[in-house]
């Protein structure tokens, strides 16, 4: 038996003409001349629909359908049992004062934002009113929709170096992985994930830049730092060294390789090896000491990433049949996730990659055209932003030849 509370929070949705005009229309054979609650229903093929509804005084429920169960031409609950339930419902209450569906005690009125049924934030453009049973209000705030600081030139996510003015605050939805393909063909445009690099101690051309690793990228295993540390004029020139420390402003710095007393233009500056560290924020300093007793210093922060995705194949099945002739390809899917950022997912049959796939749902077709028959194994890769790279567990399929059809 239903609470008064539940009872009253399912008339209440079925009762809200605003939320089914999408699916129902302006107007449809459920609205009275008064507060009802109604429900329609259409089975398969289209051989039953009904409606069903009630007011505070009145429940009926309609039937529509063919005594030798046939089906009835695409007529639906909305369209054949609804009218019917509309007229009857209206004559029962000639005469009868309109009453309203009395809200019990135990429910509470909340705002919430309304994409996403948590509290609003100021980023939430859409808030609106639900009712809740007592105690089943939520109490965590939105995060659908999050403030994101932009770098107004490139529209990447802004660093201290982009100047006050050309930073503004934009509004973005952050949705799960799983919904990336359906935001993008909505067109709905997805947070940056880039950092700014127009604006920054490291520009092309300068005599103290590290030009690769990127501002804010990710990096993991041996990582090549290339870069600029000159002077001018040239026989200023003493030593470079790099160094790299915790967060953005480390307290303590580590020397990578030892003093260099060459300079470098635009080329390898010294190799990181990140292996042992533990994941997170780094800084990497470039240092160049004059022979005039002063230095030159840049530096970039990057996140060390050394935890691998995740990557499995869920379809084909293993030891699935396809006939070469019937079957045009061989549609493969891949589930891919990582810790911090997803890259691509490489797709290979008998080791010859065929696709790269950059966007969730991570799917392919391996076309059959020119497959030999046979047993084929299939397998995926998977690799995050930092380089990391995962295997999938192999998939095995075999190709048959099509058979003659006997005379």
């Amino acid at each position: 038996m239903l609470s008064p509370q539940l009872a009253y929070l399912i008339t209440s949705i079925l009762s809200d003409e605003v939320a089914r005009q999408p699916a129902m229309g302006a107007s449809s054979p459920l609205l009275l001349s008064r507060p009802a609650a109604a429900k329609t229903g259409t089975t398969n093929d289209f051989r039953d629909n009904w409606t069903i509804g009630y007011t505070p005084q009145f429940v009926t429920g309609v039937w529509v359908g063919n005594a030798d169960n046939s089906p009835m031409g695409r007529v639906s609950g909305l369209t054949g049992a609804a009218p019917i339930w509309n007229e009857v419902m209206e004559r029962v209450h000639e005469g009868l004062p309109v009453e309203p569906f009395v809200q019990p005690p135990g429910l509470v009125a909340v705002q919430i934002c309304a994409d996403s049924g948590l509290l609003p934030t100021p980023a939430c453009p859409r808030v609106r009113t639900e009712i809740f049973i007592e105690g089943t209000q939520p109490t965590t705030y939105d995060t659908l929709y999050q403030v994101f600081r932009v770098c107004k030139p490139s529209g990447k996510l802004a660093t201290v170096y982009c100047p006050p003015d050309q930073v503004e605050e934009r509004v973005f939805m952050v949705v799960p992985p799983e919904a990336l393909s359906w935001a993008q063909a909505n067109e709905i445009p997805l947070p940056p994930t880039e950092y700014d690099t127009t604006y920054g101690p490291n520009v092309a051309g300068s005599n103290v830049t590290i030009l690769s690793p990127a501002p804010y990228s990710y990096v993991s295993g041996v990582v090549p730092i290339t870069g600029t540390a000159r002077t001018e004029p040239p026989d200023l020139f003493q030593l470079y060294r790099l160094e790299f420390g915790e967060g953005l402003d480390p307290a303590s710095w580590v020397q990578i390789g030892p003093d260099r007393t060459e300079p470098v233009a635009s080329g390898i500056l010294e190799y990181w090896d990140t292996s042992g560290l533990q994941e997170g924020l780094y800084t990497l300093q470039l240092t160049v000491l004059r022979r005039d007793g002063n230095a030159d210093r840049t530096a970039v922060q990057v996140t060390v990433d050394v935890t691998p995705p995740e990557v499995r194949i869920t379809y084909p099945f293993p030891d699935q049949t396809y006939v070469l002739g019937d079957d045009e390809w061989v549609n493969v899917q891949a589930e891919a996730a990582d810790n911090v950022a997803m890259q691509r997912v490489e797709f290979y049959v008998d080791g010859e990659l065929f696709a790269t796939s950059t966007v969730a749902p991570f799917n392919e077709k391996w076309l059959l055209k020119g497959a030999s028959p046979g047993e084929h194994v299939i397998h995926v890769v998977a690799v995050d932003a930092a380089g990391n790279k995962t295997q999938s567990e192999p998939v095995r399929i075999t190709l048959e030849p099509k058979k003659e059809a006997e005379e």
